[in-house]
């Protein structure tokens, strides 16, 4: 039913993707998160691997750099589901039922629904970036 795609760039996704997970089994829906790391080829995709313990849970890293919509592309053609969910991987889910908020407004007939996240205000390169 559900493809969320996340992608990412030299970014510590697991708080994220853990939280999304954790939501999505609740949701009881049929489900995968797929992560894409855009070439960075930096250790902090080591950090993101453990993600890929995550039942339904994807986590890719691109060979080369091949930029925010190619990557974007790359993971759409890659989804199953009908619906997808696009979520950058420096974003915060500010509710227990971002999910399920979202679950309740998409329809057969639904073209895009925008919101629900947040950029954090601060972010500690130390843990979360090159």
């Amino acid at each position: 039913m559900l493809s969320v795609l996340i992608p990412t760039y030299n970014y510590n996704v697991t708080t994220l993707v853990n939280s999304l997970h954790a939501q999505l089994l609740k949701s009881q829906i049929n489900f995968e998160i797929l992560i894409l790391d855009d070439g960075s080829n930096h250790v902090i995709n080591t950090t993101n691997q453990v993600l890929n313990t995550l039942a339904f849970v994807t986590f890719k890293t691109n060979v080369k750099n091949v930029g925010l919509s190619n990557n974007r592309n790359l993971l759409a053609e890659a989804s199953i589901y009908n619906y997808i969910l696009f979520i950058d991987g420096d974003s915060l889910v500010i509710s227990d039922q971002y999910i399920a908020n979202y679950l309740s407004n998409i329809t057969p007939e639904t073209g895009i629904i925008y919101g629900g996240r947040i950029h954090p205000k601060q972010v500690s390169k130390k843990e979360n970036y090159a």
